[in-house]
């Protein structure tokens, strides 16, 4: 597992928010479809990640508006051709629960995919398939 491109494992389709999305609207997101964290785009473009906890604390203390507001701007991320176990490694560092995976773009760093604390352990403990087992 850790040898493997990421670029086979990781989401090739996520859902992202927009920088000008209201926090009670990234709040009812997040709620609905169980996310603890969210990509933060433009376009195309990754500006940062939003999490859960960061939401529901500005929405409780009434600070900010909008998803910009309270995203985390720097953040780690992760290239498709990089082994699964440098991804696991760089997930674990940033303590964001998910890592985006990027690519040069002309406005910035290009989201083409995604990967998340359960996508790893999944993986990591996914049950052998019946093709995967080599006769001896």
């Amino acid at each position: 597992m850790s040898r493997q491109p990421l670029g086979g494992v990781m989401r090739r389709t996520w859902v992202a928010v927009s920088p000008q999305l209201q926090l009670r609207e990234a709040l009812q997101l997040m709620r609905i479809g169980r996310f603890r964290q969210r990509p933060v785009v433009t376009g195309e473009v990754l500006l940062g990640v939003l999490s859960y906890t960061r939401v529901v604390e500005a929405v409780v203390a009434g600070r900010g508006e909008r998803v910009g507001d309270v995203m985390r701007p720097e953040i780690e991320t992760g290239e498709a051709s990089m082994p699964v176990g440098e991804a696991a490694a760089r997930l674990v560092r940033s303590q964001a629960g998910c890592l985006p995976i990027v690519e040069p773009g002309p406005g910035g760093p290009r989201l083409v995919g995604l990967i998340t604390e359960s996508d790893l352990l999944r993986l990591a403990y996914e049950p052998v398939r019946a093709d995967d087992v080599k006769p001896a």
